[in-house]
């Protein structure tokens, strides 16, 4: 085993259906344990594309939420991080975040697994296009950049177990559930992020800030958003279950129909559709200019 993907999962079993068929085209893809986390009140649908998933899993279905309604999705993905962390009992596994409307290229983890080779001492590693920071990327499939901005986004992210242990562990408790806002505050009171992003990429953001690690992007992304619908943003879409896999399939995959899906142009900038039939020989660090 590599490591652990954690798949955090509420009530949209349509996109993890897909995300699932991509991560199984993906090489080494089996070479993972799957962490299927299921927020309280999941939708009962996600049940049967969890045991028609072929390879290795585990599953958490998360008991109810009692703090404030702003953490309970982060408090879903922290539990998610921590127990794949101390599965991974090797200081180098490797723990992966892939969200379900998260879909994720050909060597998506091979791309990952290379990276923190040649850079042990990242925070995290992300595959898909940096939404931070624009930075004039080449079209080099070969080739990473290191951010020494604190960039950080739960698209297609990957850590070291160690990074976990160490940095997110200690979030993982009720004072941060109950007021994020003012736990966020008391906790990184010299933080340059803004004071309301304090769900859990906000909270893993200002970590980032203060372990001056760095997060290292591929020029070209390995993965990409499509949630064109979700948690604030779009209209769920109803019917069966076959039918809403089928409406996910024909949006995602096509520039022209995520563009007129969205409500909002900056929806579409970040959710546009990526080459996923991407490979790579050798990795090369290739620094780029910020645009």
């Amino acid at each position: 085993m590599k490591g652990i993907v954690v798949l955090p999962n509420f009530n949209r079993p349509e996109f993890l259906h897909v995300c699932l068929e991509q991560i199984l085209k993906a090489d080494e893809s089996d070479s993972y344990t799957y962490l299927f986390c299921f927020d309280y009140g999941f939708d009962t649908q996600l049940n049967t594309i969890y045991e028609e998933f072929p390879l290795e899993k585990y599953r958490i279905n998360m008991d109810r939420h009692l703090y404030s309604p702003l953490s309970k999705q982060s408090r879903n993905v922290l539990n998610g991080f921590c127990a794949a962390a101390e599965i991974s009992t090797e200081q180098n596994y490797l723990v992966h975040l892939i969200e379900d409307d998260i879909f994720v290229g050909r060597d998506y983890f091979t791309f990952h697994e290379k990276l923190h080779e040649a850079e042990p001492d990242l925070f995290c590693s992300i595959l898909s296009a940096n939404n931070n920071t624009q930075y004039d990327v080449s079209n080099d499939e070969n080739s990473y950049y290191i951010s020494d901005k604190p960039d950080y986004q739960s698209l297609g992210v990957c850590y070291e177990a160690s990074v976990i242990r160490e940095y997110l562990f200690k979030h993982h408790n009720k004072t941060y559930y109950f007021n994020p806002e003012v736990y966020c505050t008391s906790q990184f009171p010299n933080s340059i992020i803004g004071r309301y992003y304090v769900e859990q990429d906000g909270l893993i953001r200002r970590e980032l800030e203060k372990s001056n690690k760095n997060t290292a992007f591929a020029h070209v992304p390995r993965c990409y958003h499509a949630g064109f619908y979700g948690k604030n943003r779009g209209k769920y879409q109803r019917g069966t279950l076959q039918a809403r896999i089928k409406h996910v399939k024909e949006v995602c995959f096509s520039d022209e129909a995520m563009r007129r899906a969205v409500d909002d142009e900056a929806y579409y900038n970040d959710s546009k559709p990526v080459n996923l039939n991407t490979k790579h020989t050798k990795l090369k660090h290739k620094p780029c200019q910020i645009s």
